[in-house]
């Protein structure tokens, strides 16, 4: 492995940063399965959450009662290497007697992990909650408490601590977007006002995403209020608005509307660094224009034409229950390059099973070749520091390997991490991609001293695609770095 280091200073915002950051060259193709990451027999069900802990290892969130032939019910640690971590045990874990399916998971700064489910959680001593946190250990964290029966599609963190969570996944009702204070209280004060169709069991949140400015935003399917939601031919569905960090619409932001109630939805959201935002579904039209499950849009939401993906997604898996073509996640890269996965067999007319990735201008990047890739649908993906590909589902193989449920993927090189910086008087928000979880945020107020460079104090925030830290302005100025683990 050949490791580059590379140094950039950089005036923005009136602080001066300092970079430091590590390339990794990958051997192998890209595209290829990555045999250092052996996850044995895998798991026997579904895979759709994964999270990056800062140490590598990976939690797995689905629908299984085992892994690598261990009793695991629908949650589980791996190492960095693929195989179980046995010190991670939730114990009796999830009741199935509500068929719950995890959906969401997300790694907390002091380690713990929220995991949401779209269908009712018990655990030993609660309620039947969407949401429930467990300790870095695994077992269940008593002082988070959420007493409501909700569904949960997605969670995200607000830089203050503060949970958002999308509700009512599938359900319809009212209040699908709800803010928890850290005990998992109910914060009054946060009324968002979204709602789904009213009576309509396909309806609902699926996705959160948590700006650098602090604005939400929050996609699903068919998330409206009409007079008459069962006139599905007459009636058009919003599928992503944006709000205010208070709950409020953002009214500078074009909602997203979908044509066909019944076959439009959004799986996946991710923000790029210019604010545009990719979008993932099983829609075939946006705003007029074919888009085949995915389109990007510009930053206050109209259409980006300069983001063409062709004929898109298309065709379905095999092995798979139900469903049509739809993309289900979409992970950025450092070069403006993004992998996408979901439920397909072409892009643009080109086989690609369940995986692809496009260039910055939506066409097919032919480098990154998977081979036949996944025999079944992948529902969920995140990049490693080494720019690795995890990839989650319900396959049993890729590419001729057997790999359960779990597999990772080589990739290009990975670029310098960029970190980002955002003034919000009186503080700056510092981002860096997800993928850079391995990297540790430093701070120095004179670099010319020996050992003057210590972690920067304020926890950090992943939403998404994005590690972000908030920190208060600082008139005698400060350097930042990021610096490999």
């Amino acid at each position: 492995m050949k490791i580059l280091l590379v140094r950039r200073i950089i005036l923005a915002g009136g602080l001066l940063l300092q970079l430091s950051t590590l390339c990794f060259q990958s051997r192998g193709a890209t595209g290829d399965v990555d045999l250092s990451f052996d996850p044995g027999s895998g798991v026997n069900g579904q895979v759709s959450a994964l999270a990056m802990q800062p140490d590598g290892k990976v939690i797995i969130g689905g629908k299984f009662s085992t892994v690598q032939g261990l009793a695991r019910e629908d949650v589980a640690r791996l190492n960095a290497n693929g195989s179980l971590d046995t010190m991670f045990d939730p114990g009796l874990g999830i009741d199935q007697s509500a068929d719950p399916t995890i959906k969401s998971i997300v790694v907390q700064p002091d380690g713990k992990l929220l995991i949401g489910s779209v269908d009712r959680i018990t655990m030993p001593g609660t309620n039947h909650p969407g949401i429930y946190r467990l300790n870095p250990d695994g077992t269940r964290d008593g002082s988070f408490n959420f007493d409501s029966t909700v569904h949960v599609g997605s969670i995200a963190l607000q830089s203050d601590s503060n949970v958002l969570i999308a509700t009512g996944i599938r359900w319809g009702g009212v209040d699908q977007v709800v803010r928890l204070h850290a005990n998992g209280s109910r914060d009054t004060n946060f009324n968002a006002n979204v709602s789904g169709t009213p009576g309509s069991s396909a309806s609902g949140v699926d996705c959160l995403v948590v700006q650098p400015d602090g604005k939400i935003l929050a996609g699903g399917q068919s998330v409206y209020t009409s007079s008459d939601p069962y006139e599905f031919s007459d009636f058009y569905s919003h599928l992503l608005n944006r709000l205010n960090a208070n709950g409020s619409r953002d009214n500078s932001f074009e909602q997203l509307v979908g044509e066909e109630l019944d076959s439009t939805s959004l799986h996946a959201l991710a923000l790029q660094p210019d604010g545009k935002v990719l979008v993932g579904g099983d829609f075939t039209i946006v705003k007029g224009a074919t888009r085949h499950g995915i389109v990007r849009l510009t930053a206050n939401g109209t259409l980006d034409a300069t983001f063409n993906p062709g004929t898109g997604a298309a065709g379905i898996l095999p092995n798979t229950s139900s469903g049509v073509p739809a993309v289900h996640a979409i992970v950025l890269q450092g070069d403006g390059k993004m992998l996408i996965a979901g439920n397909f067999t072409h892009f643009n007319g080109i086989n690609r099973n369940g995986v692809a990735r496009l260039n910055p201008d939506g066409s097919l990047d032919t480098s990154f070749d998977p081979g036949t890739g996944a025999n079944g649908r992948v529902f969920s993906e995140i990049m490693q520091s080494e720019g690795k590909v995890l990839l989650g589902g319900e396959f049993t193989s890729f590419n001729g390997e057997a790999r359960a449920a779990v597999v990772r993927l080589l990739n290009d090189p990975i670029l310098a991490p960029r970190l980002n910086i955002t003034r919000a008087n009186p503080f700056v928000v510092l981002s860096r991609p997800a993928s850079a979880a391995g990297y540790r945020l430093e701070e120095s107020t004179n670099v010319a001293l020996a050992n003057s460079w210590s972690l920067v104090p304020q926890s950090t925030v992943t939403n998404a695609d994005q590690i972000s830290v908030t920190v208060p302005v600082d008139p005698v100025g400060r350097f930042f770095r990021l610096k490999s683990q």
